[in-house]
């Protein structure tokens, strides 16, 4: 027997061997890019659910902005309306009156005014305007028109002078 025969037989399986191990290899690296697919596959949808619900997110952060800014208009609107008080003006005629303190301090300077009743009730703040006659007192609204009666006066006798006779 040929001594180079056999190390060419070691050679050839020593190769056939590695050849082997390489196949092997390749085989598992197939099959780890397989596995490596559907990992990514995986993240890919992780990652689109994860988009929905930061857009779902954005939409609820928006909706609680439109929650808290209504909130604090009804907050400002109940404080507003806290101010005032429904009084009866003449008998029947109701307007609202700003609770005014009856000593003014720095803080506090507005004066004693009235507000018009069916618009303050639909959110609008129309101030009523004084009007006075000879008999009446009225106060009316600048937004809907409407004259408030606030009293009759007395027709008082008014002395005549001189210069009302005319001839």
């Amino acid at each position: 027997m040929d001594v180079s025969y056999i190390g060419a037989t070691v050679s050839a399986l020593s190769a056939a061997k590695d050849i082997a191990k390489a196949a092997v290899g390749i085989r598992d690296f197939n099959a780890w890019a397989t596995t490596v697919s559907q990992l990514n596959e995986q993240i890919l949808k992780a990652q689109d659910s994860l988009f929905s619900h930061q857009s779902q997110l954005i939409a609820l952060q928006e909706e609680l902005r439109k929650a808290k800014e209504s909130l604090r208009l009804a907050e400002k609107l109940l404080e507003d309306r806290s101010r005032y008080e429904l009084v009866e003006l003449s008998a029947g005629v109701f307007v609202y009156r700003n609770k005014v303190l009856d000593v003014p301090s720095a803080t506090h300077t507005e004066v004693r005014h009235f507000l018009c009743q069916p618009c303050f009730d639909a959110g609008r703040k129309a101030v009523l305007i004084r009007h006075e006659s000879h008999t009446t007192i009225c106060h009316g609204c600048p937004l809907c028109h409407v004259e408030y009666l606030e009293s009759t006066k007395e027709a008082a006798p008014r002395s005549r002078q001189a210069s009302d006779w005319r001839i």
